[in-house]
């Protein structure tokens, strides 16, 4: 197989293979599938002769809207981008709550670090969580680049804001993974782009949330594209971005080392920079840090845990419940809701194996050996947690559609072109964009049915209100879930809370008070009140109805006293509570949203 690098780039990305010369106007494809609209032909003058005086110019000729149209059409980039927009959109506004629990904690943060002014990139005073890792004296923001980018979005109403920059960041990623096939000359680029919008909805949920991973994936495809394009020293400043964004670095060097092992199986040397220069960014990102060194300390507390149970590996006897996304589906749902990106991975293989001779083998195009390798890692990652269900479907994508265009042996070439000339390329595309578009429907209407089921976003707002209008500034609350706490803390920055968003995070800080307050909650503990008060020094308990263990406890309970209920909240006061010392005010107490 000739590379790339052996001849010149056709206009439209891809490698021009010889051939004899062809006559007449040529129409090339721009973008993704869509053939721009031919050009016109100049017009025939006079015939220059002897008697000929001269030569009138041709009028010239208005733009009809249909030629606009098909103009627009051809613009692969631009129907890309209205296409994701519609997608994110459609999902996004298929409910009026922020979609993802987590969306509530990062947007009301954002609203805290706008209020900083100036001062938001110094470190932040963050009372709200003292009896975890991200108490007062060890609060780092682990995804201060995401906070600082929603800071915009907060100047809106904090609810549309957040759904907004969920819809721009998630468009932004898919259409990165766009233009890294349409600048390689992937043939049928929007065709792919609707393969994977299709091939797993738990990706277009996991995407529209308001979180970092949208941003995550962004990164990790520019980095490639920096990788592709031998743009080695902008993976410096990407390194630097990655870091202040997600504390996850090691995403970030794995990619770069998939296509470092790519590169050096094309080029037949190792091109070290592809690792050194991110790895570089991620220390001056981690050095040149508002949080440095808690930042450091903090990345190890988060991740480590969550790498061992990844592995398989035991941290101790006891079992912490975490976020369910670190929990792999169920056999059946994951064949069910991914069924498309699982298979993606086995059929991109199938243009490499159908001619396994160790001498075309050894001539694979690089990119492909470094999707293929991605593909795969991540298919495992995403068998053993479901948190990896956005990349997986995105990774899987792009190497089936590499190793198509990139990696067939030239008898299947041959027939592939015999079947589909050039000029019969656009009506396959169309074809083949109605075979997946009722697939990109069914998993769009999968994805809104299961946003439609998400909490109401006002389903904490009485209780938290309640809270921040009868009890003292800084009351500790005693929660009876750690996922509580992102709509509470949205509501409600007058209190802090016992334990939220990790469960890790309480029990890192004080494993048997986390084990204690656990216990509590399951309705294990009889006369629960005496240890809230005198353990935990929360005065106030906020539970949901769901704890119906722990409903039954506190009804039995003398010392604990229904304050307010409402058809999904109970709140408590714990009668003899007094604070252990005086708390001030958390730093932001703004109850508008």
């Amino acid at each position: 197989m000739v590379q790339d690098s052996q001849r010149p780039p056709a206009p439209d990305g891809r490698s021009q293979e010889p051939g004899p010369p062809q006559a007449g106007p040529v129409s090339l494809p721009r973008r993704g599938f869509i053939l721009s609209s031919p050009g016109a032909v100049p017009e025939r003058g006079p015939a220059v002769g002897p008697s000929a005086t001269a030569i009138s110019p041709a009028p010239p000729r208005s733009t009809s809207a249909l030629e606009l149209t098909a103009r627009l059409g051809g613009d692969g980039l631009l129907v890309a981008t209205a296409l994701v927009s519609l997608v994110f959109s459609v999902v996004q506004w298929a409910t009026p709550n922020v979609i993802g629990i987590d969306g509530y904690y990062h947007i009301r943060l954002a609203a805290i670090l706008r209020d900083q002014g100036w001062r938001m990139v110094l470190p932040l005073d963050f009372p709200w969580l003292p009896t975890t890792i991200l108490n007062p004296a060890e609060f780092t923001d682990a995804h201060l680049l995401y906070h600082l980018l929603l800071v915009p979005f907060s100047l809106l109403d904090l609810r549309l804001g957040a759904k907004l920059a969920a819809v721009i960041f998630a468009s932004l990623a898919l259409l990165a993974a766009y233009q890294l096939m349409a600048r390689h000359g992937v043939r049928y680029s929007l065709i792919w782009l609707m393969v994977l919008l299709a091939s797993a909805w738990p990706s277009l949920f996991r995407l529209s949330m308001t979180r970092r991973q949208s941003l995550t994936l962004l990164l990790l495809l520019l980095a490639l594209y920096l990788a592709f394009t031998q743009r080695r020293r902008w993976l410096v400043p990407l390194g630097f971005a990655f870091i202040w964004l997600f504390d996850g670095f090691p995403l970030l060097l794995g990619v770069c080392g998939a296509a470092l092992i790519g590169n050096w199986w094309e080029r037949r040397r190792p091109d070290w920079g592809l690792v050194l220069y991110p790895a570089l960014g991620i220390a001056l990102g981690t050095v040149i840090h508002p949080y440095f060194p808690k930042n450091v300390i903090f990345s190890y507390l988060h991740v480590l845990p969550k790498i061992l149970q990844l592995l398989g590996l035991g941290t101790g006897d006891v079992v912490i419940q975490v976020g369910i996304e670190w929990y792999p589906y169920s056999r059946d749902f994951l064949w069910e809701a991914n069924w498309l990106a699982l298979v993606l991975v086995p059929v991109g293989f199938v243009p490499i194996v159908l001619d396994p001779r160790p001498s075309r083998l050894r001539a694979l195009d690089g990119k492909v050996v470094t999707l293929a390798i991605l593909a795969v890692v991540f298919l495992v990652m995403f068998l053993r947690a479901r948190r990896w269900v956005e990349a997986e479907p995105t990774f899987a994508t792009l190497f089936c559609a590499f190793a198509w265009n990139r990696a067939q042996p030239d008898r299947l070439a041959g027939r592939l072109a015999q079947l589909i000339p050039a000029g019969a390329q656009p009506l396959a595309g169309l074809a083949a964009a109605a075979v997946v578009a009722p697939l990109l429907y069914l998993s769009v209407s999968a994805t809104m049915s299961d946003v439609r089921s998400e909490n109401n976003y006002v389903e904490y707002r009485d209780a938290s209100l309640w809270l921040a209008r009868n009890t003292p500034p800084g009351a500790r609350v005693f929660p009876t879930d750690w996922d509580d706490f992102p709509e509470l803390f949205f509501w409600n920055t007058h209190n802090v809370y016992l334990v939220g968003l990790d469960p890790t995070y309480m029990y890192l800080h004080d494993g048997p008070a986390y084990l204690r307050w656990r216990s509590i909650t399951r309705g294990q503990v009889e006369r629960p009140s005496a240890a809230i008060r005198d353990e935990f020094d929360c005065g106030w308990v906020f539970t949901d109805r769901e704890h119906r263990a722990f409903l039954r406890q506190a009804a039995a309970d003398p010392d604990l006293v229904e304050m307010f209920r409402d058809g999904d909240t109970v709140v408590y006061a714990v009668k003899g509570w007094q604070p252990r010392q005086s708390r001030a005010a958390p730093a932001n107490t703004t109850l508008n949203v």
